[in-house]
């Protein structure tokens, strides 16, 4: 549907929509992990991918003066997760 929509425009909107090819896969992965068994973590790459791609993004809004936020997020969820994950394995 993208190459379709790029063809109909003569490829000039490549310029905002490539951070698409980083988001795609990381939507694949997202998917992969929920068919996969729940041992495989591929939410992992999928999280850093979708990352990118959405910072890419947010840098043609104009939004992208909030990236600091986004990295705080990003470090207290794994902060989180990690705490979650110990909690697990010592009770």
């Amino acid at each position: 549907a993208l190459f379709l929509y790029l063809s109909h425009t003569n490829w000039d909107q490549m310029e905002f929509l490539w951070p698409t090819f980083i988001l795609a896969p990381g939507l694949g992965f997202f998917i992969m992990h929920f068919a996969a068994p729940k041992s495989e973590k591929l939410y992992i790459p999928g999280t850093i991918l979708t990352v990118v791609a959405v910072a890419f993004f947010t840098q043609f809004w104009h939004l992208f003066e909030f990236w600091p936020y986004l990295l705080i997020g990003v470090g207290v969820y794994l902060i989180l997760i990690y705490i979650a994950n110990r909690k697990t394995e010592e009770g």
